[in-house]
């Protein structure tokens, strides 16, 4: 057999190379036909796709439905339950929990919180001084107040006798009253008026009452405060078994350990108390905290039950002999003319802005004629206009009813604020007196 010479050996390699370089492309054609999708494939899954979409869309939109349905019916019970508190008769009783103020009291069922005062009226048996209330105590909450009275058959003269004397007219609200200032022309036009706001006088207690005289804070110097005893330890009646209470409730006991000049006895009534901030060249805040009388004596201390509770009692109070109450007075205070006059030095509780029943101390006392009962008004001075060309009036700030008197100072009540810059160092002046 003769053997292939390399011309015909070169010629069979390139045909072979040639067909597998053809079969190489032929598959990778079909392939590539393969990858392709067909149209109806394509217009499948855009279907598909757009369902997906939809049924999404549809379930959001039926969460939103669900949420504002659950809104309608939250907001349906808390105007039904709005309109039960709002048809139920005055005088229900709330236990006092822990964080309750007469403050959030009154906005829940007066719905209006400055009305605060009402419920602070109708308990005063229970609450001595309305910034402290204490939990489990029982208070009565009135029912809002009405919006007009009923007026009787014959008070046709009555209403146009005011009518006569106020320049008012029946049935038209009440607002500001702007009043030309002492002394200016009544003809002219350009005078600037005074303005007085309305003020509800018939929420005003004409008398100091045993109350605010024995839960109002005084000022005394370190060596007029005299203390009888101290207290070492508190227990309270409903404290937890086994756990020390930090502070005592009323009838809760009290042990008290007297002081070396003190001689205690059975049936003593004290002032429990506690020293506060100082008030510059008067003396330190002593605010009491309660009242407590001696029930057992012991060799080193003595025991007691706290009868009133006005703040927070606890070990280091100090007790101070019981002082009087001076007395209801049937009749109002009596206007006074060209009255004393001093300054208001401090406030019992210092804050940005006083509020009506806080105190304040003024430099007038039981040296000066003072007595519980007496009525001040706080005084802005007459003084120039911020500009100049002008002296502007003198002006009321605030008026003020003595609680507690000592012999250099006095305590009193802010029955009303006028301005809201009522600050130490204004004027005070006698206006009413204690009959």
């Amino acid at each position: 057999m003769r053997e292939p010479n390399d011309r015909s050996l070169s010629k069979y390699l390139g045909i072979a190379v040639l067909a597998t370089a053809l079969g190489v492309a032929a598959c990778g054609a079909s392939q590539a036909r393969q990858e392709v999708p067909a149209p109806e494939e394509l217009a499948r899954e855009d279907s598909l796709e757009a369902a997906r979409r939809a049924e999404e869309e549809r379930r959001r939109l039926e969460e939103e439905q669900r949420r504002l349905e659950e809104e309608r019916r939250r907001a349906e019970e808390e105007a039904r339950r709005a309109a039960e508190e709002a048809q139920q008769p005055a005088g229900r009783e709330h236990v006092v929990r822990r964080g309750d103020t007469l403050w959030d009291l009154a906005g829940f069922y007066l719905s209006n919180p400055f009305l605060w005062p009402l419920i602070y009226d109708a308990n005063r048996d229970v609450v001595e001084d309305p910034h402290w209330i204490y939990p489990n105590e029982r208070l009565v909450t009135p029912g809002p107040p009405p919006l007009r009275a009923e007026a009787p058959a014959d008070a046709t003269a009555v209403r146009a006798g005011e009518e006569q004397a106020t320049g008012v007219k029946a049935g038209v609200p009440r607002r500001t009253r702007f009043y030309r200032a002492p002394g200016a022309d009544p003809t002219a036009t350009q005078a600037d008026p005074t303005i007085e706001g309305e003020y509800r006088r018939d929420l005003e207690v004409p008398q100091v009452r045993p109350g605010e005289f024995y839960s109002a804070p005084w000022l005394s110097r370190s060596n007029e405060l005299r203390p009888v005893a101290q207290v070492v330890s508190v227990e309270r009646r409903d404290a937890p078994i086994g756990r020390a209470p930090e502070t005592t409730n009323r009838y809760g006991t009290v042990y008290l350990r007297p002081t070396r000049s003190a001689r205690l006895a059975s049936g003593d009534r004290l002032t429990l108390v506690r020293i506060g901030h100082e008030v510059g060249g008067y003396g330190r805040v002593v605010e009491p905290v309660g009242q407590a009388v001696v029930t057992e004596l012991h060799e080193e201390t003595a025991a007691a039950v706290v009868t009133e509770h006005y703040g927070l009692l606890e070990e280091g109070t100090y007790a101070v002999p019981f002082e009087e109450f001076p007395g209801l007075v049937v009749e109002p205070p009596q206007p006074v003319e060209s009255g004393p006059e001093g300054r208001l030095i401090g406030f019992g509780v210092d804050q940005p802005v006083p509020a009506p029943r806080d105190h304040v101390f003024i430099d007038l006392g039981r040296a000066d004629g003072i007595e519980v009962g007496d009525e001040f008004v706080v005084i802005r001075p007459e003084r120039g206009a911020p500009r100049g060309g002008a002296d502007l009036p003198e002006e009321t700030v605030a008026r003020l009813r003595v609680v507690k008197v000592t012999e250099r100072t006095a305590t009193a009540q802010i029955l009303r604020l006028e301005q809201a810059m009522l600050r130490p160092g204004l004027p005070v002046r006698l206006v009413a007196k204690r009959p």
